[in-house]
């Protein structure tokens, strides 16, 4: 057996593999740095791990059965033991192998203890928006970030159960004092890039995060969860729970306390008290709470809000003491006629209003709430009161990106997209992937004209399958002449949620009329879809949703928008922003001799008096000038 280690090595095959395994590594590094300036597909890593792997054995056999000669490479067996050069060869492979260790132990220190600079662009906005803000002041000493649980359990159908108990983890230790919580949105999008966390920890001031997995199997669950250091990645904490469901609530407080207590945060008797009282003590209605939530944010069909809204109504049924599942229920009320046709606005708007405020009832200090009846408020013609109540939310979580978002659509919906950009660049780097909120920063971004950032907003949105974002989409690229990709989007915002956006107007012929009326002034497809709409608006059974109403400022049906627009439903909620737009049909409309009394009515004026006014609106004397 010496001997055969002996000829290993005298073959060189020893130096080779080591070589081999040295420019492998560094391939992969070079590999890792191009691919996403390549756009390469994902699996080229794996592949090129593969086949590296594959070669390895192949390389020591060519070592072995191969020797380099001054003329060329030729078999061993072929050349006589006096003529071999492989000593010669072995030193110079040694000087190389050396070098090329220098360099992989130089990357790996420059690497350990060089701050790199986040340049991960398909996961920031153009301008580095998340970094131009301050999201809730992220300085403390004790900072976390929970990330998202994950399912281990066998079947692998409890995503929801094990986000949900995450967050609500997270909102317990919101609770302490003295710990400042990434919020939920910013904190579960970390969870996907698991590998930049040191990173990701310094970019936002975070010193620890929290981990875990959740194994549920019939009514038995075990939530194993670990405090690891941000900066250096060292776990330094973990422990294992393990408990039935009607136990679940006393193991999330028990998480939260051990996590508070790991960060050496001292609770006082009243935040042991808060702790205790956040939630509802009826495992089935928590378990039909979490599956409603988790549908309901991300509900994009008629289906998806129907299901939704039937499993959070049975979770109050079966507690109804369960305050936060009456405030989401509240959320989802006010939402849901704008994804579901069937449903009737002034009816689900009224139900939204009574359940938020059974809420309140119950928890006082429900922020997301206020954020419901807030937006309410404005909806009825009321933005001044209904900043008002948001006002509140605001202060009893300046973290709430519902609140923030209901903030800032009001000042979209008035005309005030640079108060709107400020506050929703705010609640985009807390709830960074909320499909409509995204949606509302995109408007935003538009409206004052920063188009790049714009559509990278609209385009995650959309991507998430938030049709509403390729209007945004389409007119971006109006304002920059490119009426082809304008007709793109258009189409494609048809192609999937026109159903719902315009449920009797479904022939893509009609849509590719609409582009040509607008992004072309076609005066022949103008007058075409004027006539149709005088004939619609005769019927009986005519549904005019927000996305028409928005269609009557491009076609110029003044009396038609004024009419429609000042129905207090929220799907006209875009319909009212988009009349800010610097477009030609929307400056139209501002200059019509009834926009004054139009604005008045909903409220605006006095809105304008307390917030600031547009600069399309200015007051002179008695009288309002817009344009």
């Amino acid at each position: 057996m010496g001997g055969f280690f002996n000829e290993l090595r005298r073959r060189n095959v020893f130096r080779v593999s080591a070589m081999y395994l040295v420019v492998c590594w560094l391939t992969m590094q070079v590999i890792a740095v191009i691919t996403p300036a390549l756009k390469l597909p994902d699996w080229v890593d794996s592949f090129l791990a593969v086949l590296f792997i594959a070669g390895f054995p192949i390389s020591m056999l060519i070592a072995w059965a191969f020797e380099i000669t001054p003329g060329g490479i030729v078999k061993t067996e072929s050349v006589p033991k006096e003529q071999s050069i492989r000593e010669l060869t072995g030193r110079r492979m040694d000087l190389a192998l050396f070098a090329g260790l220098l360099f992989v132990g130089g990357l790996i220190v420059f690497d350990r203890f060089v701050p790199e600079t986040p340049q991960d662009l398909s996961k920031l906005p153009p301008s580095g928006v998340v970094e131009q803000v301050e999201p809730g002041a992220l300085t403390s000493e004790a900072t976390i970030a929970v990330l998202p649980f994950i399912d281990i359990s066998q079947t692998q159908d409890q995503k929801y159960f094990s986000d949900g108990i995450a967050e609500e983890i997270l909102n317990l230790l919101v609770r302490v004092d003295d710990l400042k919580v990434i919020g939920r949105s910013l904190s579960f999008s970390f969870g996907d890039e698991r590998e930049r966390l040191s990173q990701l920890g310094e970019q936002y001031n975070i010193s620890h995060y929290l981990d875990g997995s959740v194994r549920r199997e019939g009514e038995s669950v075990r939530i194993s969860v670990a405090l690891i250091d941000a900066i250096s990645g060292v776990q330094s904490w973990s422990k294992t729970y393990t408990d039935d469901l009607d136990g679940i609530f006393a193991l999330q407080e028990d998480i939260a306390k051990s996590v508070a207590g790991e960060l050496k945060v001292i609770l006082d008797m009243e935040v042991e008290q808060q702790l205790a009282d956040s939630i509802t003590q009826n495992p089935e209605s928590y378990d039909l709470f979490l599956r409603g939530r988790n549908l309901y944010r991300f509900s994009f069909t008629e289906q998806e809000i129907l299901e939704s809204l039937a499993l959070i109504e049975r979770a109050v049924e079966l507690d109804p003491q369960f305050a936060e599942a009456w405030a989401v229920l509240g959320q989802a009320y006010l939402s849901a006629p704008s994804v579901a046709a069937s449903l009737d606005p002034a009816e689900y708007m009224t139900k939204a209003e009574e359940v938020s405020r059974q809420a309140i009832q119950l928890n006082p200090s429900l922020s997301y709430a206020f954020a419901t009846i807030g937006s309410i408020q404005n909806i009825r013609g009321n933005p001044t009161q209904a900043m008002k109540t948001l006002e509140i939310g605001y202060d009893l979580n300046p973290e709430d990106s519902m609140v923030m978002a209901n903030m800032g659509l009001i000042f979209l919906v008035t005309g005030l997209p640079q108060k709107a950009e400020n506050i929703l660049d705010k609640m985009v780097a807390i709830d960074p992937d909320r499909p409509a909120f995204l949606s509302y920063i995109a408007l935003a971004k538009r409206q004052v004209g920063k188009l790049e950032e714009s559509d990278f907003y609209a385009q995650k949105s959309a991507d998430t399958g938030y049709f509403i974002a390729y209007d945004t989409l389409s007119w971006n690229a109006y304002q920059r002449g490119d009426n082809d990709s304008a007709t793109k989007y258009l189409l494609k915002m048809h192609e999937t949620g026109g159903d719902q956006l315009a449920p009797d107007f479904q022939a893509a012929s009609l849509w590719e009329a609409g582009a040509r009326a607008y992004y072309e002034d076609s005066e022949r497809d103008k007058e075409f879809l004027r006539s149709l709409f005088d004939v619609y608006l005769q019927s009986e059974t005519a549904q005019i949703t927000g996305m028409i109403v928005t269609i009557f400022t491009r076609l110029g049906l003044h009396d038609e928008y004024f009419k429609f627009a000042a129905v207090p439903v929220s799907t006209n909620s875009w319909a009212l922003a988009t009349m800010w737009d610097k477009s030609p049909s929307s400056i139209a409309l501002r200059q019509n001799e009834n926009f004054p009394a139009f604005v008045q009515s909903l409220g605006y004026i006095e809105f304008w008096d307390a917030y600031g006014w547009p600069d399309a609106c200015q007051k002179s004397g008695e009288d309002v000038v817009c344009g």
